[in-house]
């Protein structure tokens, strides 16, 4: 029964993706029209009257409310990724509904719906991270979006690694690394702080490994930190790609792990302080 229903799922998914597909491809004539009836679309994320997702068993809405989201942001996301840069007109109110799908969601919110939400807003940030034009255009969402991811980070457990959330979250954040505005110093010290004591606090590979129910699972989340800490590797150096000199607030941050009484957080943190320098060295715009 249960296969039965994933197997359904899948295929609903990918006929969805195959919508996604051509209306990233028809949508360039009509591009207002599209996106106004993607809004439309997208209020079954959000109205508790009129959305057809309550209208299922409870144990359905989450997985539906998850494909409704992977749906319209793949469509955004084909959008984006046709217009060749037309969209930037709208992408101010396709961010700013993005947040709104999330905070205002019809089921309950919970893990699963947490990682279907990041992983589609995540289709869209990375086409966003490949365009050409960047830092001359200016993403008024953008710090918003990164203060709630910000968030979602501060809200995972440092006592175990078994989501995607805090990977996702912080992948998202290095996609708005060139675009303005640029973050103001309080928040970058904000993001540092949180990324730093979400990931340098999770317990060891090997205290992972033991506390997994099965050696597969136990593997599993250890190549998971493995991600998560080339996430936060990336985030630190979007935050020095955005302003060279934010090397300096990276390493006295990390100076509090640095001087952990805690084996696996110095080497974490030593292992993240020789990354960001190596780094920043090899900038050709770096001032010392």
């Amino acid at each position: 029964m249960l296969s039965s229903i994933l197997n359904s799922a899948h295929e609903e998914l990918q006929e969805r993706e195959g919508i996604a597909v051509a209306l990233g491809i028809v949508s360039l004539g009509h591009l207002k029209i599209t996106l106004d009836e993607l809004k439309e679309y997208s209020t079954t994320l959000m109205d508790q009257d009129t959305s057809s997702i309550l209208k299922l068993m409870k144990e359905y809405q989450q997985r539906e409310w998850g494909l409704v989201c992977s749906t319209i942001y793949l469509s955004y996301g084909k959008i984006i990724l046709e217009s060749k840069g037309a969209i930037f007109h709208h992408l101010d109110n396709i961010l700013a509904s993005v947040l709104q799908h999330y905070h205002n969601c019809i089921v309950e919110k919970d893990n699963n719906v947490k990682v279907d939400f990041l992983n589609a807003l995540s289709r869209v940030t990375v086409i966003l991270s490949n365009l050409s034009i960047t830092l001359q255009h200016d993403i008024p969402q953008k710090i918003e979006i990164i203060s709630f991811m910000v968030e979602l980070i501060r809200e995972e457990p440092v006592n175990c690694v078994s989501s995607s959330i805090r990977r996702t979250a912080m992948n998202i954040i290095t996609d708005f690394r060139n675009f303005k505005p640029l973050l103001e110093p309080e928040n970058t010290v904000e993001v540092l702080q949180t990324c730093f004591k979400s990931v340098l606090s999770l317990p060891s590979s090997n205290v992972i490994r033991k506390e997994a129910s099965s050696p597969k699972e136990g593997q599993a989340n250890v190549e998971l930190f493995r991600e998560t800490l080339q996430s936060l590797r990336r985030v630190m150096e979007a935050l020095v790609t955005e302003k060279a000199t934010q090397i300096h607030v990276c390493l006295q941050v990390l100076n509090t792990w640095l001087n952990s009484l805690k084996d696996s957080e110095r080497e974490r943190a030593m292992w993240c302080a020789a990354r960001i320098l190596g780094f920043t060295a090899k900038m050709n715009n770096f001032e010392r």
